[in-house]
């Protein structure tokens, strides 16, 4: 039985050309036995057609009753040739070749088709919004006031994510932003601090707020001390309206500045000096009160408190001299906002 087997490989091999074949040497079936096989070169030259029909068409293709013995006596046990009848399309591991073969074709088609078509599409789509999405940049750079904003995904359209957008899909202020209007002095307000709000307003955005009770006219108000963290002294020194005629307490009336950290946008605060606020043309006056010096910047709406010292000490004025002949290197002490 071996060595059967081992001859029906050899003419199999000599069949296909494979095995010998390959090596240049011409391989051949013995002559008794080319007649029962159905894999002699004949045979599969005149089948070759009716398999490919089989694989590829929608007609069914069948064999004669020798070819199908023949079939069945190469792939099946000797005791169940007999079950073979005519008009029966076998399966035959060449069907299966040629079925693997075209699959494999159809799938390699496929690939380039598709490699074909989606590759350069997508080279052009990624091309395009590049240049859209560069221009927009350098747009933005070139003009300031130019706004840039994100697309969410999901959007309907490029066209309706770059249309104005509403308040919510702007891009969330900066760190620097947030610290920009913490120590922002401007007319009434100082920071977070504005005239005519409430002390309850103030919790929003300090942590530490110390409020005592003074009195004007025996009328009794509130002074909220505001601290920075871990100083000892006040940044901030506000002062509300005694309670009007309906009960409402707490309205802060004017804010008392202390820390350096809060400017003008100018750049003026704490440690300015006189002679700076006097080449910016800000001053509106200069006034002398309970012991103290007040520069009036009537525009700003503030008075700047200056600091007298041994260095500083307005001679002139002491002598008889008006207010404006105090010395430019006098420095603010604090900024009274109202």
């Amino acid at each position: 039985m071996r060595q059967e087997r081992q001859e029906e490989q050899e003419e199999m091999e000599a069949l296909f050309g494979i095995g010998k074949a390959e090596q240049g040497e011409s391989v051949a079936a013995e002559d008794g036995q080319a007649d029962d096989y159905l894999y002699d070169k004949q045979l599969v030259n005149d089948d070759i057609q009716a398999i490919k029909a089989l694989i590829e068409g929608d007609e069914a293709v069948t064999f004669s009753e020798g070819k199908i013995a023949e079939v069945a006596g190469d792939f099946t046990a000797p005791g169940e040739r007999e079950s073979v009848s005519a008009g029966v399309t076998p399966r035959l591991p060449l069907i299966s070749a040629f079925e693997n073969l075209l699959a494999l074709q159809i799938k390699v088609k496929t690939a380039a088709i598709l490699a074909a078509v989606i590759l350069p599409l997508g080279i052009a789509f990624g091309t395009y919004y590049g240049i859209v999405a560069g221009t927009d940049a350098v747009g933005a750079m070139n003009d300031p006031g130019k706004q840039l904003y994100r697309m969410d995904i999901g959007s309907p359209s490029l066209a309706a994510a770059s249309a104005s957008p509403s308040p919510t899909d702007q891009l969330p202020p900066t760190a620097s932003a947030a610290s920009a209007t913490e120590f922002r002095l401007a007319a009434g307000q100082a920071g977070f601090v504005q005239v005519g709000k409430t002390v309850e307003s103030l919790r929003e955005h300090y942590a530490s707020l110390a409020i005592d009770q003074d009195h004007d006219n025996g009328r009794p108000y509130s002074v909220v001390k505001i601290y920075s963290a871990g100083a000892k002294v006040p940044s901030l020194e506000v002062n509300c309206f005694p309670a009007d005629e309906n009960g409402v307490q707490n309205k802060i009336a004017a804010i008392q500045v202390y820390d350096e950290q809060y400017k003008t946008i100018e750049g003026f605060g704490v440690n300015s000096l006189l002679g700076d606020l006097r080449r910016a043309g800000m001053v509106t006056s200069v006034q002398y009160a309970d012991s103290s010096f007040y520069v009036l910047v009537k525009e700003l709406g503030m008075k700047f408190e200056l600091d007298l010292s041994a260095s500083n000490l307005p001679a002139e004025w002491l002598n008889g001299g008006d207010l404006n002949s105090l010395p430019d290197n006098m420095k603010v002490r604090s900024i009274l906002v109202f």
